[in-house]
């Protein structure tokens, strides 16, 4: 069993299926990306959004700006960072209240002390599966993203093991989240 993030919401029906499942977590793009969304456009969702679902906020470069004020009106409570890792990032996010999540690849060390961390491709979003056998755990809650689908979340999890699974592209019909599969991958986490 584990928890779920459904990553890259970006219209209001996104959000009703997300509602729907009830993952744990639900992620906002705000890095350079076709599911990059505003802040006015996060904060409008946050207030669609089930109070006990999570927010995340995703950046490559962290924008300070940007993640204080989604900070100062609670649209996100925990920062997903990619890119280069930075200590004193993490500890300038970790000041203003939000958890920080530091994404690696499998086989990369991890040099910060995020509170999570996640394992993704080299192309986040992309759909494409990552090599799980290069996966050392952390003493922090891990994330297991890359090229998961409802149809094969079940068995990285038994493989990994990790605490959350994180899924984009995975549900998507013709680049738009489609509900069916975000109710399906939410289930096969929550069970597997």
């Amino acid at each position: 069993m584990a928890k779920a993030k459904i990553c890259g919401l970006m219209r209001l029906e996104d959000i009703e299926a997300v509602n729907n499942a009830h993952p744990e977590m639900a992620g906002f793009v705000f890095a350079d990306s076709r599911r990059q969304i505003s802040v006015p456009t996060a904060q409008n969702f946050r207030t669609h959004l089930d109070n006990d679902i999570k927010t995340v906020g995703v950046f490559v470069e962290p924008d300070m700006k940007k993640i204080e004020q989604l900070a100062k009106d609670k649209t996100v409570s925990v920062i997903q960072i990619h890119g280069k890792q930075n200590q004193e990032t993490v500890t300038k996010i970790q000041a203003l209240g939000l958890q920080v999540t530091q994404v690696i690849h499998p086989g990369e060390e991890l040099i910060t002390k995020p509170d999570y961390v996640m394992y993704d491709g080299q192309n986040p979003g992309s759909g494409q599966l990552i090599n799980w056998t290069q996966i050392k755990k952390p003493d922090q809650p891990v994330f297991l993203a890359g090229g998961l689908t409802p149809e094969n979340v079940a068995k990285a999890i038994q493989a990994i093991q990790p605490d959350f699974v994180d899924v984009s592209s995975g549900v998507e019909t013709d680049q738009q989240k489609d509900s069916a599969k975000i109710s399906k991958f939410t289930q096969e986490a929550h069970n597997g």
